[in-house]
């Protein structure tokens, strides 16, 4: 037997940013460019002076959003272990891999597991057996906003606009979305877990009285499921009132949540029927195929709104008259064509 097992460790990060503009430099060409088109300035010569002084980094900041957002490093962990052997008669081959590798910031996560068997085994001088098993884990975390979209505004979000009070919380960036608070764990979570298994068994057996002549069986099985659960939280934003110099906080917004689940089962069967042979400078090759696949399938989805705590993210926990899920299954079968079958329901919990 063949033991082998290795191990890897390391860190991701952004080599390189956008050489964006600092406040004091947008400003000046923001103001540039209104006055070309005939619009009002957005900024006085008052304020241009306190963005190049940062005497006052609370309202005339210079915000580095690349850095804020995507600055961190993201460790990566990988382990592999692996069996191999046998004889003439028998070989297999077996494997366990684990993977867990963080995102640039704290609240994006992956984790797979998978494992794999592979067995042929010479029953006869004329029969073998092949068996195929795999399987795999997956658990991904992310925020409620999507990777794409924190890209976007964090290189879109001007460095004239705070991200952080220091002491309060995050600040309020108008029309823009304050992706350092968009990327918090405390503002909810986008978890999914993927999970499948896949299995094969071959049978094939030499015809001895026909030279050229085999059969062939073969049975496979598929397993695929997804369960996903998206919670959104209530964090507050802030904005500095430039008379009274408080900070007046957002409204509350109550908690969501929702889940959804999806399953697929695929079975599939196969017989051939194989001649290959030669006579003399001539060859001859056929082969008789029979299929069979059936693959029915399910999905669950709900969903509430306006949870009164921010500790209950369960479902049932919800209010009753926001609630809503739906149920849909689907069939499919393919012998000489193909038939299916769907049916649907949408349902109040």
């Amino acid at each position: 037997m063949v033991t082998s097992y290795s191990f890897n460790y390391g860190f991701q990060e952004v080599t390189k940013f956008n050489n964006n503009l600092g406040s004091y430099e947008y400003a000046t060409l923001l103001n540039e460019a209104l006055l070309n088109d005939g619009l009002p300035l957005a900024f006085t010569n008052a304020d241009i002076d306190k963005f190049r002084s940062g005497e006052d980094p609370v309202l005339y900041p210079n915000t580095n959003w690349q850095k804020l957002v995507l600055g961190g490093t993201a460790a990566m962990m990988q382990h592999n272990l692996s069996f191999s052997g046998g004889t003439d008669k028998a070989r297999y081959f077996a494997s366990l891999g684990y993977l867990d590798q963080d995102g640039l910031y704290s609240s994006l996560n992956y984790k797979r597991y998978n494992a794999r068997v592979n067995l042929d085994l010479q029953m006869t001088s004329t029969t073998k057996i092949s068996i195929d098993l795999s399987g795999r884990l997956e658990n991904r975390t992310a925020p409620t906003t999507g990777i794409s979209g924190i890209f976007e505004h964090t290189l879109r979000n001007p460095p004239t606009i705070p991200a952080v009070y220091e002491g309060v919380g995050y600040a309020q960036v108008g029309s823009y979305v304050n992706t350092l608070r968009a990327i918090d764990a405390a503002a909810g979570y986008d978890r999914s877990e993927n999970n499948s298994i896949i299995t094969s068994i071959q049978i094939e057996q030499q015809i001895p009285w026909v030279k050229g002549l085999s059969v062939k069986g073969v049975m496979g099985y598929d397993k695929r499921m997804n369960y996903g659960k998206r919670w959104s939280d209530n964090v507050y934003v802030y904005t500095k009132n430039p008379t009274t110099g408080n900070f007046d906080r957002s409204a509350y917004s109550n908690p969501s949540l929702s889940e959804n689940y999806y399953q697929q089962y695929q079975t599939e069967l196969q017989a051939h029927i194989n001649y290959t042979n030669r006579f003399g400078k001539h060859g001859v090759s056929a082969l008789v195929l029979f299929l069979q696949q059936e693959a029915p399938q399910n999905q669950f989805a709900a969903s509430r709104q306006g949870y009164e705590f921010s500790f209950f993210d369960i479902l049932s926990q919800g209010p009753a008259t926001s609630t809503a899920g739906a149920v849909t299954e689907t069939i499919s079968g393919t012998k000489d064509r193909v038939c299916s079958q769907k049916r649907s329901s949408t349902y109040q919990l």
